[in-house]
């Protein structure tokens, strides 16, 4: 399963590289949760996340379930609580703030090819940084 993961992740960096500089996106952060809240508070606006938009290796969940999770995972999830509004379940919101991202990247923009997992959107003083529903 290990290499499978490293496959995937070398692909979809490399496919996400390739077409970043030629489509103007606007920012870009590791996939973790810390980094997705740094860049929305730094931009000024709020995250929308749609967690069934997000692509998961295969067996995520099922790693997940069986009891694999890095404690660095609920270290970003607890780091990003307060500013969050979650629509999901805990179990979701793990997947969502996984430590062993192996490089991910996360662009505020469009890469043709690639899912579009949600939205940046003004930020409103009172609501919260990031939403996942």
């Amino acid at each position: 399963m290990r290499q499978k993961a490293t496959d995937e992740n070398t692909a979809t960096n490399l496919a996400g590289w390739d077409s970043y500089p030629s489509t103007g996106p606007r920012a870009g952060t590791a996939t973790q949760a810390p980094g997705l809240y740094k860049l929305a508070r730094a931009s000024e606006v709020a995250a929308i996340i749609d967690a069934a938009a997000v692509p998961y290796l295969d067996a995520a969940r099922e790693s997940l379930r069986a009891g694999f999770l890095p404690g660095g995972t609920r270290r970003n999830l607890a780091w990003v609580r307060p500013h969050l509004d979650p629509h999901v379940d805990d179990q979701e919101l793990l997947l969502l703030a996984d430590a062993q991202t192996s490089g991910g990247l996360l662009v505020a923009g469009e890469l043709p090819g690639h899912p579009v997992i949600g939205e940046l959107v003004p930020r409103r003083r009172a609501a919260a940084t990031l939403t996942v529903r």
